[in-house]
């Protein structure tokens, strides 16, 4: 029997130093191995192909060989043959009763069952999370993966490649995912008579999560032997197709509980996972060939999780788990007990069981369950798209209509492919600014199951049309609640309507009395969706005016004014308590000062000051959310930063100092917060005119710059302060363009760690990142302020116009309804 294993070994091998089809399966299948019994006396039964499924019956036999072979007396032989004879010259009658007739070892695990291998039907139980049971008739050959695409059709479920048959033994505690291409029909065949055991329809995330990332995100590097420095540099489909074509997994090592043989006593040892088996050491950690003691054969072994260790085994931890020999049918002799510190491990060692026991197989049953699911058997085919029951209809208006000329239902399909198009290509970038009003409409609004505001009756009229389904819904307006909407959906025969409330993110912006702030304030409290409930704060209430005029009806409904100095703790934790549940959901760090001029005309109190507001301000309104953030586990921390944040100008020291400051502190900070799902922006706007940056350049005119030599004050009001003015008027934003960016990056389901508003200046930051000797970037600044003035005012003037042209453009298709 040794030999036989080796064998097949060998063939394993093969087939994964070669294509991972199955042409170059079959063509490499060893005769040898068809009838590995022969030799011993006994006969094999010649296996009935599945009609019209040939391909499906030569990779069933191939399967079938790894099943225990179970010894047939001659007596009992010539039984069993003179029953199908007597049974195949009688005419074929549909069995009405499968469940009471069927000898499926399910309902009666009699010895005189009828063996697994053939091609009969055979009925399978599988129960639900809820412990509802449905009743399938498959044949032999039916896998896991076929029962998944059965129930997925009946129940009316997602197909996801998650959905799992698991295997159940309640009196044993023990529980295993079936793999995709195994047969249900064997695994049940092997239960012991008269026992509780059974399948369960569920998903399992963790199932293929080794091929949707990366194997070294999977397995800790400390479980994982051999150098990993040689895998470096390849991709994720890279890696896994190198290990699936050499046929050879990492070393599997690590510390885990065993328990004895026969005793209720677990002792701890170090353990190694080898193409050959399990073993563990004897002594410490060693490889030692001396202190290797053999556990057991990955490959003659199902590996089973542990349900009720502690309490069926005395288990040290709640993660145990088991290796259950092929050859076990019931009891627990036999068991190879393990059990690891934590849930991560025991995922780890047992995705190593099965790419060991399995390898390409595993990958083959993933590409193939991410197809979707097929149609198996006898099952009713999915309608067709030309079926007569199927209608085209428009639901643009407020009550849905059908289209009964053919042009125009294949125009509205191919304005329907469009429109997602467009929205698939937009959905992870920003967008131009004609996709501005695409989206204050809603996008459930191009949804086919929304309806608008159809009434209660007719929504009634119009599931009943449908037949009375179950999973088949609608979302419509409430008539009741202007800002609300139903769900209507078919469920057990019965229709039920479900009142939904959107809920508002609570957004707390600082310094919002003029400038970036007041415009992202009132670009959020009169967003048409009505997605934020925004806490506008500023220092002094007594400017407000302007923030209430721009508010308009947002004021006090979606728009709410506080008191907050960014520079004083006690006025921060006292802004937040008078928040409901102190819920702030996005933070938006806005207030700033500037200081520009020579440094030797700029006072330490001074500089002090733009470091209280610009950075430690930022600080102390993280250090304040943030621990209801991890709370939460949820979260999004934008800081209005600056391009200054990353590449230094001049006479903006101080300035850019603090900006340098702020981005350090939250491209450290990053780190943590990941962890707690928690998201941090940084927004990086160029030159924006405000009233800000105006009153900074006007006092920056009116300064006296005696301190500093005669040179240095020439170069400041001469050279920075005139080419700052031109370059605002060409190059500058305004705030309710920051404000746009700002609600975009908001609103993205996976938000970037650094955004800049104006592409203009990212060839400008990249300079710095292109020479790590940082000479590059000064020569060229240098050279562009002192030597090359004049080009530099040409190209900005250039710039200008091709900016005023683009607004023009954008105007034209305002006025022509385009945007």
């Amino acid at each position: 029997m040794r030999s036989c294993i080796l064998h097949r070994d060998n063939f394993f091998f093969s087939f994964l130093g070669g294509n991972m089809d199955l042409e170059a399966l079959e063509s490499s299948h060893s005769p040898a191995l068809d009838n590995p019994y022969e030799r011993e006396g006994c006969t094999k039964r010649s296996t009935s192909p599945q009609k019209g499924h040939p391909e499906k019956a030569e990779l069933l036999a191939l399967e079938v060989k790894r099943s225990q072979p179970l010894l047939i007396h001659s007596s009992r032989w010539g039984r069993l043959r003179d029953e199908e004879t007597r049974s195949s010259s009688l005419p074929d009658i549909p069995n009405p009763f499968p469940e009471l007739c069927n000898s499926s070892p399910i309902l009666s695990n009699t010895p005189n069952s009828r063996s697994p291998q053939e091609g009969g039907p055979h009925v399978v139980k599988v129960y639900s999370e809820d412990g509802t049971c449905r009743s399938l008739e498959v044949t032999a050959g039916a896998t896991a993966r076929h029962i998944c695409d059965m129930l997925v059709e009946r129940a009316h479920c997602l197909s996801d490649e998650s959905w799992s048959v698991v295997e159940l033994h309640p009196h044993l505690g023990l529980e295993r995912c079936l793999e995709d291409h195994e047969s249900v029909v064997e695994v049940q065949a092997m239960w012991p008579a008269g026992g509780d055991s059974k399948f369960i329809f569920r998903k399992n995330f963790a199932k293929y999560e080794l091929f949707r990332g990366s194997p070294y995100s999977l397995f800790p590097e400390d479980m994982v032997g051999g150098n990993a420095e040689t895998h470096k540099g390849l991709s994720h489909s890279e890696l896994i197709q190198n290990f699936l074509n050499l046929g050879s997994w990492p070393e599997i090592q690590g510390f885990l509980h065993m328990k004895e043989s026969g005793r209720k006593v677990w002792k701890r040892f170090f353990f190694f996972l080898r193409r050959s088996g399990l073993y563990y050491s004897t002594k410490g950690t060693s490889k030692d060939p001396r202190h290797l003691q053999y556990f057991a054969d990955v490959n003659e072994s199902n590996a089973y999780c542990l349900t009720q260790g502690k309490k069926l085994y005395n288990a040290p931890t709640d993660f145990g788990f088991c290796l259950k020999p092929l050859k076990i049918r019931s009891g627990t002799k036999g068991l190879k007990m393990l059990c690891s510190e934590d849930e991560q491990a025991r995922t780890c060692w047992l995705t190593a069981i099965r790419l060991f026991k399995y390898g390409a197989q595993l990958y083959k049953n993933y590409q193939l369950s991410r197809r979707g699911p097929q149609t198996w058997g006898e099952h009713t085919k999915p309608r067709s798209a030309s079926d007569s029951t199927l209608v085209p209809m428009d639901f643009s208006g407020c009550t849905g209509r059908v289209i009964e000329n053919p042009l125009e239902a294949l125009s509205v399909a191919l304005e329907e492919a469009q429109s997602w198009r467009k929205k698939t290509t937009h959905r992870y970038s920003l967008p131009t600014p004609c996709q501005t009003n695409l989206s204050s409409a809603g996008i459930h609004k191009t949804q086919a199951w929304y309806h608008g505001r159809l009434s209660r009756d007719e929504t009634q009229r119009l599931i009943v049309q449908q037949g009375m389904v179950d999973g088949v819904f609608l979302v419509r307006e409430s008539t009741r609640n202007p800002n609300g909407f139903v769900l209507s959906l078919c469920h057990m025969q019965k229709i039920k309507h479900y009142l939904i409330l959107p809920c508002e993110e609570e957004v707390l912006i600082t310094g919002c009395s003029s400038g970036i702030g007041l415009a992202l304030a009132a670009k959020l409290a009169t967003d048409g969706q009505q997605r934020f409930k925004v806490f506008a704060t500023m220092r002094n209430l007594a400017k407000r005016s302007a923030l209430e005029e721009a508010a308009g009806d947002a004021l006090n409904r979606t728009l709410e004014i506080k008191e907050l100095d960014v520079c004083s703790e006690h006025s921060i934790r006292k802004c937040v308590d008078t928040i409901p549940d102190r819920r702030v959901d996005i933070l938006i760090n806005n207030a700033g000062v500037g200081l520009i001029g020579p440094i030797e005309c700029q006072s330490i109190q001074d500089m002090q000051a733009v470091f209280e507001t610009n950075f430690f301000g930022v600080v102390r309104m993280i250090k304040e959310v943030l621990p209801d953030m991890k709370k939460r586990k949820s979260g999004h921390i934008v800081v209005i930063s600056s391009v200054m944040g990353l590449q230094g100008i001049m006479f903006n020291d101080v300035y850019a100092a603090s900006k340098f400051a702020i981005e350090g502190f939250c491209e450290s900070l990053v780190f943590q917060t990941m962890k707690f799902n928690i998201f941090i922006t940084l927004i990086e706007p160029g030159p924006v005119k405000t009233e800000f940056e105006l009153k900074t350049y006007e006092e920056a005119e009116r300064g006296d710059y005696s301190k500093t030599d005669p040179e240095t004050a020439d170069i400041f009001i001469n050279y920075y302060l005139k080419n700052c003015k031109e370059i605002f008027s060409s190059l500058g934003q305004t705030p309710e363009d920051i404000a746009e960016h700002t609600l975009r990056i908001v609103t993205m389901e996976t938000a970037p760690f650094r955004h800049q508003t104006n592409q203009v200046y990212t060839p400008v930051t990249a300079l710095k990142y292109a020479d790590p000797s940082g000479e590059l970037v000064t020569n060229v600044f240098y050279k562009m302020v002192f030597q090359h003035d004049t080009l530099m005012h040409a190209s900005l003037r250039a710039i200008k116009l091709l900016r005023w042209k683009a607004n023009k453009v954008q105007q034209g298709a305002r006025i022509l309804g385009f945007m």
